[in-house]
């Protein structure tokens, strides 16, 4: 099984990420597949992006690269580099050999987030052997509905 072959890998947007004491992250606002915003340009006051990832436990890469790609401009924004040693290390003392893979992840809050215009933006991660996209966003210009118009009550 190769690190391309794995299915699953996710990319969950939204306004906030916090990490519980627990060991758990709450995620504060989730976006679907697009956000509508009153008007553009537009800054958000914080931006998350949280994206995981199964790997074949015998073909975990060195470093995992996360970025963002914005329509607005060229180069696309380094979100984490990711040195996976560790999880290597972690891999090879496993208690359970019937396990067929690892499992990482990145979260990140962008603040601020400015969004000068309506796109698509794309979360992507490099496992060394390309790029491959995690999830999509699309931002929006919110539509106002027409105010409707006074209905006819007739002989005033």
């Amino acid at each position: 099984m190769n690190v391309g072959e794995l299915p699953s890998l996710g990319c969950i947007f939204c306004e906030d990420i916090r990490h519980e004491v627990t060991g758990l992250s709450s995620f504060i606002g989730v976006m679907p597949g697009a956000i509508f915003l009153p008007s553009y340009p537009c800054q958000l006051a914080k931006f998350g992006i949280a994206i995981s990832w199964l790997f074949d436990k015998n073909e975990i890469p060195e470093t995992l690269n996360v970025q963002l790609v914005v329509p607005w401009q060229a180069e696309p924004i380094k979100i984490q580099q990711l040195d996976t040693r560790g999880l290597q290390f972690q891999m090879k003392n496993e208690d359970d050999p019937d396990s067929i893979g690892a499992w990482t992840a990145c979260r990140a809050v962008l603040s601020p987030f400015p969004v000068p215009s309506p796109g698509r933006i794309r979360a992507e991660v490099n496992t060394g052997s390309g790029w491959r996209i995690a999830g999509t966003l699309r931002f929006r210009e919110m539509v106002r509905p027409q105010e409707a118009a006074s209905p006819d009550l007739g002989g005033r």
